[in-house]
């Protein structure tokens, strides 16, 4: 095995060597005049596409020694995603995102990427069926801002070093807005209560004022 492609446990890298399935669903739901954000550039397998298809590009990646496999000539920032400023104008985001960080990947657009509405990523499957069928509230969060497809599997042979859980490529369309005085409450209710609310599964959530949250919060005790 090449060691060279092997990935560093610090960045949970696991390189995907096979671009097919990818590129396949990004002609389906990703129009051509969409400015495509891509976090973990990688080693390109799908970047050079991107650039070519997409009206406008940008990529993130943070480890420096890979480098030297990106030919898009400033289109590439090299930091932490986590750490972005955000708030460009990108309307949809690819990525094969790290396992161990895939959440915090998920809020972070949520939060610091407004304008981004359509995410194609590459999740594990697990993962991606707890989104969908939440058991605890941190789970519920990502279901709650993001309506979820799984769209298909990422055969295991199209990585290389073959992960040790099988991963699928997922459609997550943002259908509310990040509202951080709605999340505080919401992390306070227990997880039952949570599901069976129904302003939680209609409310469209803009930046609510003071009496717009007590009266929101009233009818919720309410019906809890």
């Amino acid at each position: 095995m090449d060691k060279k492609l092997i990935g560093k446990k610090i960045f949970s890298q696991v390189f995907l060597t096979d671009p097919t399935v990818v590129i396949k669903n990004c002609k389906t739901y990703l129009p051509k005049s969409n400015k495509i954000l891509e976090i973990g550039v990688g080693k390109s397998i799908f970047s050079n596409f991107l650039l070519d298809f997409y009206e406008d590009y940008l990529g993130y990646e943070i480890d420096l020694e890979l480098k030297k496999y990106h030919f898009l000539k400033g289109k590439v920032i090299y930091e932490d995603f986590l750490k972005s400023t955000g708030s460009l104008n990108f309307s949809a985001l690819v990525s094969n995102l790290p396992f161990k960080k895939s959440m915090q990947f998920l809020f972070c657009c949520l939060k610091k990427w407004p304008k981004i509405k359509r995410m194609l990523v590459i999740l594990q499957k697990d993962l991606v069926k707890t989104f969908i069928n939440p058991k605890e509230k941190n789970y519920y969060f990502i279901s709650y801002f993001y309506d979820i497809k799984i769209l298909e599997q990422i055969p295991a042979k199209a990585y290389n070093p073959i992960p040790n859980t099988e991963t699928v490529l997922v459609l997550l369309d943002k259908r509310r807005d990040y509202c951080q005085k709605v999340l505080d409450f919401l992390k306070k209710l227990k997880i039952k209560k949570m599901l069976k609310i129904e302003p939680f599964k209609t409310l469209r959530l803009p930046e609510l004022d003071k009496k717009q949250l007590q009266q929101l919060f009233s009818t919720i005790k309410r019906r809890s």
